[in-house]
């Protein structure tokens, strides 16, 4: 542009009006003037500086000096050290900084070619610094993360083909520095072999379906050439049109969990081998030592000390034999859970039978049997006789011998409930947590529940009642007593734990 006058000044500004976020003002410079900007002459303003500067409709014909004067010397000082720059490069000023109240503002002028006429160009950054120091922040946050979790994390532009790594690779993965990830090839590279397909396969498939997360368990190589195992979980940020467009991920070195997730089962293989030899071996001599009493027993001229011994025997090799298979299904219920196999159950049935069982052995004891409604349903007999067995037992051993043992059977609602009720002192308190737990005992000064003397008797009616289904309450008052309660589906799930 030529030195034409106002008018083509004015046709130059009105194609900028458009120009944001740009605002520009049009100064007039003094050349007479040992401050060429300091004395330039406000000529017009774009709307956009207007909307950026207040007051700035009412500026025309006034000095820069004094529309800068309200903003004090250090704005002032600001313009002369621009004023030099301008002498130095009259084309193209730097960028200059600088806050107005609570607004951060950028400022640049171009001189025209009359040389008298100037150029401003005004831009409010304010919330572009902000959104640069939350992102300063988050990034910092997301290295802390990193650094505290020990998880690699990354970020995967896919458009762009770009991946971005916490610098944590290195320390988790042992790489040297500058041997760090650059790509999505050095993760495909290291993961093992036998590992890389699925995991490829199972990024591939989230990918290109419409879920927005997955997790993943693969082996990924160490820069020494072990493997680590691996557990990842990502996000995909999707499109409009549902392609994805970013990727983030987490990986957490999970080498430690594995290891002992696998001495844990091999732990349990070898107390299952050693517990199955164990009921192996003593089966067979404690059901002759059964057997032997029993037929002792019915040898005439036995002395009364001599019939005691003999009961004492056949009850010791019963407690043995009760205490072995405790053992293996505590085994059973810790890898897997206690195998049922549901039939045609009377419940009804069952509690009498095993109520006659215990008539027999404690024949002082009252033993009670209330039933309403239907007892009959899906169940393993064996199993449950097991669990009212242990109730029983426990009840017998704990309750007052002064009063009776009570079984209830009704039903509710379609589910069959049991409880077992004994009188006499209630559970302490602070066992209650703890009173379905294996090999807990609790205070020896304190009311024991153990049913059976290893502290497993109760855990098993637990196991027991979870592989139907079902569940187990208790509840202890000096009013009332104790009263174990079962609640029962009639019809086991497809899923029910069989062997």
């Amino acid at each position: 542009m030529g030195s034409g006058g106002l008018d083509g000044i004015t046709e130059f500004t009105g194609t900028l009006e458009s120009v944001e976020p740009y605002g520009l003002v049009l100064l007039k410079r003094a050349l007479d003037s040992n401050h060429p900007l300091l004395d330039a002459e406000w000529l017009m303003s774009t709307s956009a500086a207007r909307r950026l500067l207040p007051g700035a409709e009412c500026y025309r014909g006034w000095r820069v000096r004094d529309i800068c004067a309200a903003q004090g010397e250090e704005f002032v000082r600001m313009l002369v050290r621009w004023e030099n720059q301008l002498a130095r490069r009259p084309r193209l000023s730097e960028n200059v900084s600088y806050v107005l109240g609570e607004r951060r503002f950028v400022f640049r002028a171009d001189m025209l070619q009359s040389a008298e006429h100037l150029v401003v160009w005004i831009r409010d950054i304010t919330e572009r610094e902000r959104m640069e120091q939350a992102l300063r922040e988050n990034e910092t946050r997301y290295e802390l993360v990193a650094r505290a979790t020990r998880d690699v994390l990354w970020d995967w532009n896919v458009a762009r083909g770009e991946v971005s790594w916490s610098t944590s690779p290195g320390e988790v993965f042992g790489e040297a520095p500058g041997q760090g990830p650059t790509s999505i090839a050095w993760w495909r590279e290291r993961i093992h072999p036998e590992d890389q397909q699925q995991a490829l396969r199972t990024l591939h498939q989230v990918m290109s379906g419409q879920d927005d997360h997955w997790t993943n368990e693969y082996r990924f190589r160490r820069a020494d050439g072990s493997y680590a195992f691996v557990l990842e979980r990502g996000y995909i940020g999707r499109n409009s049109a549902g392609r994805p467009e970013r990727l983030i991920g987490a990986m957490m070195d999970v080498s430690e969990r594995q290891q002992r997730e696998e001495d844990q089962a091999r732990e349990a293989r070898l107390l299952e081998r050693f517990m199955g030899i164990i009921g192996h071996d003593l089966g067979s001599p404690l059901a002759a030592i059964r057997i032997s009493s029993q037929m002792l027993q019915q040898a005439p001229n036995l002395t009364p000390a001599q019939r005691a011994a003999l009961g004492r025997i056949e009850e010791s090799a019963r407690r043995v034999t009760r205490l072995t298979q405790q053992l293996l299904d505590s085994v059973l219920a810790r890898n897997g859970g206690i195998p049922v196999q549901p039939r045609p159950t009377d419940l009804e049935q069952l509690c009498h039978r095993v109520l006659d069982e215990f008539t027999a052995i404690y024949p002082e004891r009252s033993l009670q049997l209330t039933v309403e409604g239907d007892t009959h349903g899906q169940w393993d007999q064996d199993r449950l006789a097991q669990a009212i067995s242990n109730l029983v037992g426990n009840a017998l051993e704990h309750g007052e011998a002064s009063h009776p043992v009570s079984l209830r059977l009704w039903d509710d609602a379609g589910v069959q409930r049991l409880e077992v009720n004994n009188r006499g002192a209630p559970i302490d308190p602070a066992l209650m947590p703890h009173l379905f737990e294996p090999f807990r005992r609790g205070d020896p000064h304190a009311r024991q529940v153990s049913g059976g003397g290893a502290g497993l008797g109760l855990f098993i009616v637990r196991e027991i009642v979870r592989a139907h289904r079902g569940e187990v309450e208790v509840r202890s008052t000096p009013e009332e007593g104790t009263t174990f309660g079962l609640t029962l589906p009639r019809q086991q799930a497809p899923d029910a734990r069989e062997p």
